[in-house]
């Protein structure tokens, strides 16, 4: 409940202590006294924005404070706005922003004024009221759950498709890598060896004549080197027969004569094998230029090349797992989507059977303000959607013999009033709020009906904290606290001034509402004991 309330500096009000009771709190007073501008400052701890000129003329800023008890527990909860335009909000002495404030303000107050009477004409309102009514959030709730994971795995199916798509490409043209790559059939260091063997070619002319040359200098020619140790060696050896140290030497020269002739020889093989082959050069060229090019696209080396085959045939055999999931969620879907809609119809059976409840409930409640007035509930049906498959619009007419017709288009602005209460009245078991305020609750009635609205929000004072503005005596004759707002002079400007009225107090209000003749006084009188007893 809402158990004390303090403004400062908000419009006419220069200070205000305010402490409710927790059941049936009713503000009286003129026309212009400032009970309005109670209730905009209790908007303000809901979250609604502050204009400037709320804040009282010749304030720096405005500030409003409350305390609630919920459970045992109490909840502080200030805000100050200043002229600056920028506000300042606390909980429990702690700093919090508007969209906190209004998560947690919400399930404390309710306030039901014009903002509240036009929220009823909302269909996604209407279709709330009927879900609280039956109790079927929890089920509602369900079907959200599952909306929501359906549209879940739908968008996941959606993504994982394309992916695989999207993979089939890269999978063809990894294919098409790879199929390159192996018709190559490189070798590792074949590079190295192609220009070796290229230069060996372009130079062919060149090595031939070197090798050549140099075996007719060890071998051929007259006077040639070999020729010139065997000489020697026969002189070593002769010599060695009369000295055997010189032995070594002669066979060592032996050994280096037959050295150079094997070295001769392969000379001469070599330039038996060299010559200039153009048609085995072209192969070197392309092939060399077959290897640039793969180097070019797949790495700046062999190896590098051959690494990234490898890489292509784990990227080719990856990407069953997706396959794998796009199999489960081709199964999962069709079967949630089963499941959903038999959530979803049992939501739509049970909707119904609490529209008619609701509206043998309403229609009665009406009756007893004096209304002969018939409501119902129409439900059009929809696609699925996380509110189930369809959406609610409240019927109404206030006249017998009148056909019903949206609410929106039928109801007055006192007859819209006066559903709200009973609706709201009904929810109270139900869907309860601990504190609600009543704004303008008595638009468009009076004498009777007044007194019936009276003991409906008495009613609801047994189950909820109500607080209520009002004009009509017959309601405010059922006040278990009543407050009297009026405006006074003090230093030369108006302020607003709250009173809690009891005793004599009381009846001489309700009786200046009644009219202030001395008949009203006794009729007053009457009137409390009737609605709430001294």
């Amino acid at each position: 409940m809402l158990a004390s309330l303090k403004i400062k500096d908000i419009a006419i009000i220069d200070e205000l202590d305010i402490k409710f009771c927790p059941h049936l709190n009713i503000i009286t007073g003129e026309t212009g006294a400032g009970k309005s501008i109670i209730i905009n400052a209790v908007k303000l701890l809901s979250g609604e924005r502050a204009p400037r000129n709320m804040i009282r003329y010749g304030a720096e800023r405005g500030y409003v404070y409350a305390e609630f008890f919920e459970e045992n527990k109490e909840i502080k909860i200030e805000r100050t706005i200043y002229t600056s335009g920028r506000s300042r909000t606390r909980i429990n002495e702690g700093p919090v922003g508007l969209k906190e404030l209004c998560e947690r303000i919400s399930p404390l107050l309710s306030i039901c004024g014009q903002r509240e009477y036009e929220l009823l004409l909302d269909e996604e309102r209407q279709i709330d009221i009927i879900d609280h009514y039956g109790g079927l959030l929890p089920i509602r709730n369900s079907v959200a759950e599952g909306y929501t994971r359906l549209n879940y795995l739908k968008a996941r199916l959606d993504y994982l498709n394309e992916l695989i798509k999207e993979r089939e490409k890269q999978r063809a043209l990894l294919l098409f890598e790879a199929d390159t790559i192996d018709r190559a059939k490189l070798k590792v260091g074949e590079d190295k060896e192609l220009l070796e063997e290229k230069e060996r070619l372009v130079n062919a002319e060149r090595l031939k004549r070197a090798a050549v040359s140099s075996y007719m200098l060890l071998y051929e020619k007259e006077n040639s080197i070999i020729s010139i140790l065997s000489g020697i060696e026969r002189e070593l050896s002769e010599a060695s027969s009369i000295d055997s140290r010189l032995k070594e030497s002669a066979d060592k020269m032996k050994e280096t004569r037959y050295l150079l002739e094997d070295i001769a020889y392969s000379l001469r093989d070599y330039a038996e094998r060299v010559f200039y082959d153009k048609e085995r050069l072209d192969e070197i060229e392309e092939r060399l230029s077959l290897i640039d090019s793969l180097k070019k696209r797949f790495g700046g080396s062999i190896e590098e090349i051959l690494s990234y085959r490898k890489r292509i045939e784990d990227e080719i055999s990856s990407g069953s797992e997706y396959k794998e999931e796009v199999k489960r969620l081709c199964e999962e879907i069709p079967a949630l989507k089963r499941e959903l809609n038999q959530r979803a119809d049992e939501l739509s059976k049970k909707r119904k059977e609490a529209a008619a409840r609701l509206k043998s409930e309403v229609e009665k409640g009406l009756l007893s303000l004096n209304m002969r007035a018939r409501f119902d509930t129409e439900f059009i049906g929809t696609e699925l959607t996380e509110r189930g498959k369809e959406r609610a619009s409240f019927l109404f007419s206030a006249n017998p013999g009148e056909p019903l017709r949206p609410l929106s288009m039928t109801a007055s602005g006192g007859e819209l009033c006066r559903v709200l209460l009973v609706i709201k009245t009904i929810l109270s078991g139900r869907y309860s709020i601990p504190t609600v305020i009543f704004d303008e609750v008595d638009v468009g009635i009076g004498g009777r009906t007044g007194e019936v609205v009276g003991r409906m929000l008495k009613e609801l004072s047994e189950s909820q904290q109500v607080i209520c503005i009002t004009h009509l005596p017959q309601i405010a004759a059922f006040a278990d606290r009543h407050f009297f707002v009026k405006k006074e002079i003090k230093d030369k400007r108006t302020v607003t001034r709250v009173k809690v009225l009891e005793g004599n107090e009381r009846i001489d209000e309700i009786a200046r509402m009644l009219g202030g003749d001395k008949a009203a006084i006794e009729h007053a009188r009457e009137m409390v004991k009737i609605g709430s007893p001294i």
